[in-house]
């Protein structure tokens, strides 16, 4: 069989296609609201994500938010969920009340705002319509639902339905045969494939989904008589079908890709699961091991496409300057995955409904947002992995009336939609009753200003995220954490990480925003990751010398180097020889040489912010400025300039390079 494609193709959609672009796009100054409506599975945020992702409708919206909304998110969590996709600015407060930033950014400009909200209460959807700013720029709202809510339509907005039902026969055929062999496959040469094509509509109804996810199925099956076995077992249900065939494609995995599916439990369905966090951790639970010759990032990256190519996980468009890849499982996968994850005592999940037995839980992930600390009062002794993943919310928020009683005084319960009550989580009592966790992910709790001395008795942590706003310090006992990989604790107060902690020779990964380096670090020779991290006075860049295995480097260079200095950061950076992503930002970067360094063979994208010095008297500088040839970055794809200051003929040579396919410049990137 052909290879299947990693992202779901729009089949039949033309007109839909052109009607929502039409749409985003019409010359009305007035707010408009888009409804993109249909039953589960046929295609809408596929259909929305590929009109939105258009450089037509990118560059026609200065300001775009996408937000996922999970079932009774309540105003101020979806508030904050928009808040947090706009772009922080110069001095921008992480405290400012949501409603406020919304409206003090998006006031006078042309806005898109796309929201996946089939679970959406009327109270919430009117809650979010009142707090836009209402201007005549022409701005544009998407709401994606199963059926158009009722009494909706506001006086002041222009209101649009798109309804996408399932696909006719023709392009269901044309939709399995594209995920089963790829477009490169010409269909007139798959002589066995046209008397399945009636079974497989009969099957799956034309659903978009329950089609891809039988490609996927068949893909890996031989053909004819495992076809055939497959197609009848299928043909005996009467309904429930697409559950049989997420049945059949989960019992179709390997065990560690089985563990590496259900794993998407942990997350809220709101949440942004990116790659290099869902490897990590899967890295850290000891999912993914080296085999055949690849790295554990390799074949987590593996693992990753494999469920992609299957159906089971979608890939969200990426957004941004980078190309940051973010995944999520479709609403009925998802439910299948939880079932599934319950059943065999794979995550124990608490939202309210249902409390975990605590002698039982091994992965506990809390989705209650009205009782966050409820399930966390137990002793859990097989507890491995735990995760609490809310939005934080700022103390203005905390006290806020969530609606507008002019806005819809009869259909919002207070109960329901107030702001969660900001209380502290003895994160102590966690660690000693659960002294074999392997993972924490927490996210938007209050856990003091000090992350405990109790940390450094988690001698079996492999993977510890602390995003919280509360947090200022990490304790010194962290150094005690001798299998520790990957420390997360961006989005905090933290600055400085203690000296013990870059003792830890299994580091792999360092998140930060901003931290300061350190002036001396073990031989970390595991540490892929450093990002990002702020260099003081005189720094030359020693430590990288003991950290051979770097392949993103994020750093910002607070004050001007000194000659000397500056020359040996230069070496030490050219001495990189596994560095993929170089991020740099400074006052003076003495990094020209980078551009005919021949050891950085493998950086594919580099991200500069400053003014770069090309004055310094080199052989590689020179060589710069007279021929392209002598550049040494033949895998480069990706290159930022901003605030550089390089002269025009320089740029021109960049643009020579082989694989140099998105080069952006900003804010005077040259002369």
């Amino acid at each position: 069989m052909g290879r299947g494609t990693s992202k779901p193709p729009i089949i039949g959609r033309d007109d839909q296609q052109q009607e929502l672009e039409a749409m985003l796009l019409s010359s009305a100054g007035r707010l408009a609201v888009i409804y993109v409506v249909g039953d589960s599975g046929v295609g809408k945020t596929i259909l929305v994500n590929s009109v939105c992702s258009k450089p037509s409708v990118r560059e026609h919206f200065k300001e775009r938010i996408g937000v996922k909304v999970g079932k009774d998110a309540g105003i101020s969590n979806i508030l904050s969920l928009m808040s947090k996709e706009l772009k922080k600015e110069n001095n921008e407060s992480d405290n400012e009340n949501p409603r406020s930033k919304i409206q003090r950014r998006l006031g006078e400009e042309c806005y898109l705002i796309i929201i996946d909200g089939r679970q959406m209460s009327i109270a919430d959807w009117n809650a979010v319509i009142h707090a836009l700013p209402k201007n005549e720029r022409g701005s544009r709202v998407v709401l994606i639902t199963k059926i158009k809510p009722q009494f909706l339509d506001h006086p002041m907005n222009d209101v649009h339905e798109i309804k996408l039902t399932c696909l006719n026969q023709t392009d269901c055929r044309k939709l399995f045969h594209m995920r089963l062999h790829g477009k490169e496959e010409d269909e007139q040469n798959q002589t066995y494939l046209p008397i399945y094509y009636q079974r497989v509509y009969d099957i799956t109804g034309g659903s978009p989904l329950a089609v891809i996810l039988l490609a996927g199925l068949m893909h890996n099956k031989e053909y004819p008589h495992e076809w055939d076995r497959v197609l009848k077992y299928l043909e005996s249900a009467k309904e429930k079908r697409l559950n049989r065939i997420l049945s059949l494609s989960f019992d179709d995995l390997h065990h560690e890709l089985k563990l590496c599916f259900l794993y998407f439990t942990a997350f809220p369905v709101s949440y942004k699961v990116y790659q290099n966090v869902l490897v990590n951790l899967w890295v850290s639970e000891g999912f993914v091991v080296p085999r055949h010759g690849k790295t554990v990032q390799q074949l987590g990256q593996l693992y990753l496409r494999q469920l992609t190519t299957r159906g089971l996980v979608t890939e969200a468009s990426a957004d941004g300057d980078y190309d940051i890849r973010h995944f999520f499982l479709h609403d009925s996968v998802y439910l299948f995955a939880r079932s599934e994850a319950h059943e065999a005592n794979f995550m124990e999940l608490h939202d309210g409904d249902y409390f975990p037995s605590p002698d039982r839980a091994r992965r506990l992930t809390l989705h209650n947002s009205m009782d966050r600390y409820a399930a966390l009062d137990n002793k859990m002794p097989k507890l491995r992995s735990i995760f609490a993943i809310f939005e934080e919310i700022p103390a203005s928020t905390a006290e806020e009336s969530v609606s507008s009683p002019s806005c819809f005084p009869t259909c919002c319960s207070c109960e329901q939609h107030r702001s969660p009550k900001i209380s502290r989580f003895d994160l102590t009592k966690l660690l000693k009753r659960s002294k074999f966790l392997r993972v924490i992910m927490i996210e938007g709790l209050n856990i003091g200003t000090e992350l405990p001395e109790a940390i450094g008795g988690m001698v079996h942590l492999r993977y510890l995220s602390t995003r919280c706003r509360s947090l200022r310090r990490i304790h010194p006992s962290i150094g005690n954490l001798k299998n520790l990989q990957t420390i997360d604790v961006r989005q905090s107060l933290v600055h400085e990480l203690p000296c013990s902690f870059w003792k830890i020779t299994s580091l792999r990964h360092v998140f930060g925003s901003e931290l300061i380096v350190p002036r001396w670090t073990r031989e970390l020779k595991q540490l892929n990751t450093l990002k990002s991290v702020r260099a003081l006075q005189d720094w030359d860049g020693s430590m990288l010398r003991r950290m051979v295995n770097l392949k993103l480097l994020d750093v910002t260079i607070q004050e001007k180097l000194k000659e000397e200095k500056a020359r040996k950061l230069s070496d030490n950076l050219n001495n990189l020889n596994n560095l993929t992503t170089l991020i740099l930002k400074g006052v003076d970067l003495p990094i020209s040489s980078i551009f005919t360094a021949p050891s950085l063979q493998f950086l594919k994208t580099i991200e500069l912010t400053g003014t770069i010095l090309l004055t310094t008297p080199s052989p590689e500088i020179d060589k710069m400025t007279t021929s392209p040839s002598d550049f040494q970055l033949p895998n480069l794809s990706k290159l930022s300039l901003s605030k550089t200051c390089l002269q025009q003929g320089f740029i021109g040579k960049l643009g020579k390079l082989p694989l140099l396919s998105n080069l952006t410049l900003k804010d005077v990137s040259c002369d």
